[in-house]
Formats: structure tokens, C-alpha cells, sequence
């Protein structure tokens, strides 16, 4: 009797995990983006770049803000990458700056790098 009842079991339990479903997560994405970001550079050689143009970080390259500018973003860091002529994602690396130099920027600066 004891072992129906314990085949019975193992059964309804075999039968279960067999017919649910499996589990169906969206997958979770940590970097938003790559996203369209050309808006938020400004080219260092433009004017505006040092008025109203202040609160955009600054970009060294060859073409400027005139081509595309992706970025995605991960644990508070950014990684950008500018499309050149010919459709290849370059990338960008930002320049830091030593606090209490006298070089120190708050700004962040990227710089194009083939």
C-alpha cells in the first residue's frame, strides 16, 4: 500500500514538472542603449562649446559632431563610439583628470581614436 501511495506521488510530481511551463524572464538588460547620443557633445573647436554650449562634454575628432554619436551606459560608467565615414563605430575614450591638479576638468572630455 505504502509503496502505490509513494508511486502515486512520484508520478503526479513527474507529471507536473514535465507539464508546466518553463519559467519565461524577460531578459534583463543593463545597458541602456546604445542610444543616440550627439546631442549631449559639443565639438571643442566650436565657440559654443565654452558658453552656451557649457554643459555638454567636450569632444576631440576629426569630424566633430557631424557624424553620430552612440553611447550606452553600465555601473556609472559611459561607453561612446562615433560612426566615421564609412560606417564603422569608432571608439571614444574619455580623458581623466586628476582632482587637485592643476589640470583637474569636471567636464568630461572624449577623444576619438581610430
Amino acid at each position: 500500500m505504502l509503496k502505490r501511495i509513494l508511486a502515486t506521488i512520484v508520478l503526479a510530481v513527474g507529471i507536473a514538472a514535465v507539464a508546466a511551463p518553463a519559467a519565461s524572464a524577460d531578459p534583463v538588460y543593463y545597458l541602456p542603449g546604445p542610444v543616440d547620443a550627439t546631442d549631449s557633445f559639443v565639438g571643442v573647436l566650436d565657440p559654443a562649446a565654452y558658453g552656451s554650449r557649457s554643459d555638454a562634454s567636450l569632444l576631440i575628432s576629426p569630424y566633430g559632431t557631424s557624424q553620430p554619436i552612440r553611447c550606452s551606459w553600465a555601473r556609472g560608467q559611459s561607453f561612446c563610439s562615433q560612426t566615421d565615414l564609412w560606417g564603422n563605430h569608432v571608439t571614444l575614450n574619455r580623458l581623466f583628470f586628476v582632482p587637485g591638479s592643476a589640470t583637474y576638468m569636471d567636464r568630461p572630455v572624449y577623444v576619438f581614436t581610430p
